[in-house]
């Protein structure tokens, strides 16, 4: 997918699986369309911030969907703290407990609801990325 502006995000210009990146939410509100025209549905969508956050903690009630302990954030995901300032190829940590890999760290993945409270989540003033994570003590699901 390249940008209305010829900019190609970088999972398309290199041979590893790197994340998509680069990518604006209306740019993959435009993605999703095509898609969903080309296949003759209304099936594809991003996934709400509720579904994206019951999926990263894979059904944990800890701090992390790990456990408890920061140190071992290192294992489960790319953040400041190892990433050494850049993007990684997908799948290089452990996945969480259903098996879904780079729900922590690495880069910011959309959501298709606002950020708000849950019962306006609509209504709320801001869209919500999700994964990225600057520090291990900066990180927690909720």
């Amino acid at each position: 997918m390249a940008g209305g502006d010829g900019f190609q995000p970088q999972c398309l210009t290199r041979r590893r699986q790197p994340p998509v990146d680069q990518v604006s939410w209306n740019e993959a509100q435009t993605f999703i369309s095509k898609l969903n025209a080309m296949e003759g549905v209304q099936l594809y969508r991003l996934p709400t911030e509720a579904e994206w956050e019951y999926a990263a903690r894979a059904g944990s009630t800890t701090i992390y969907s790990f456990g408890n302990d920061p140190k071992q954030l290192g294992e489960y995901a790319w953040y400041r703290g190892n990433a050494q300032r850049h993007s990684h190829p997908v799948g290089q940590k452990w996945p969480n407990a259903w098996g879904l890999y780079d729900m922590l760290g690495n880069v910011w993945e959309w959501v298709q609801d606002w950020d708000g409270k849950y019962p306006r989540a609509r209504d709320g003033p801001k869209r919500v990325r999700h994964g990225y994570i600057s520090h291990a003590s900066g990180l927690r699901l909720e």
